[in-house]
């Protein structure tokens, strides 16, 4: 999915790996660290949903589509 996101003409152009890496980054650290930490209580599925959703806003504000961009749909995997 990031290879096709970034390849359909999303900026910036950059390794898709490390994107993903960084996107599942996002979506772990803050609950993960504490969690590992024992310093906040296990959360539930509201907190986890929140936490998901706000890493990706913040992923697609980095590579997703900027204005202006002119990009091609992903072909569709038959």
């Amino acid at each position: 999915m990031v290879n096709e996101t970034l390849v359909g003409g999303h900026r910036p152009p950059c390794d898709p790996m490390v994107a993903a890496q960084q996107l599942i980054g996002l979506c772990q650290s803050r609950l993960w660290k504490a969690r590992m930490c024992n310093a906040v209580p296990e959360p539930d599925d509201t907190e986890i949903r929140l936490e998901v959703d706000q890493s990706v806003e913040t992923f697609l504000a980095a590579f997703g589509p900027q204005p202006g961009d002119h990009r091609r749909e992903p072909t569709s995997r038959t």
